[in-house]
């Protein structure tokens, strides 16, 4: 798994190997969704745009099962408590906005 984040203090890259495997992973399939897509999406879905900032993780592995194989990205902005799942095919969200 090698998981990418970004936030407001930069791009963040760790390459971590699965349980049990003694051999490095293979890089992650360069993301379809550019991050001003997903703030479009996530906003049409009432997440809160000026003045707040999102932590947006990529993940190109079928690590969690629940993503099927496909690459998606997890979008969320702590201070508003919203969050979202988007689909890197399609950038739509196929898990539902949390607003807590």
């Amino acid at each position: 798994m090698i998981p990418v984040n970004l936030s407001s203090r930069g791009v963040f890259r760790s390459v971590t190997a699965r349980m049990g495997s003694k051999s490095q992973p293979e890089p992650p399939a360069a993301p379809h969704c550019s991050v001003a897509q997903l703030w479009k999406a996530a906003i049409a879905l009432n997440a809160p745009g000026q003045g707040h900032v999102a932590t947006v993780s990529y993940e190109a592995s079928d690590y969690y099962p629940s993503s099927a194989g496909r690459p998606y990205w997890d979008f969320k902005i702590e201070d508003a408590a919203f969050g979202a799942v988007f689909d890197d095919r399609t950038c739509l969200a196929w898990a539902p906005a949390q607003r807590k």
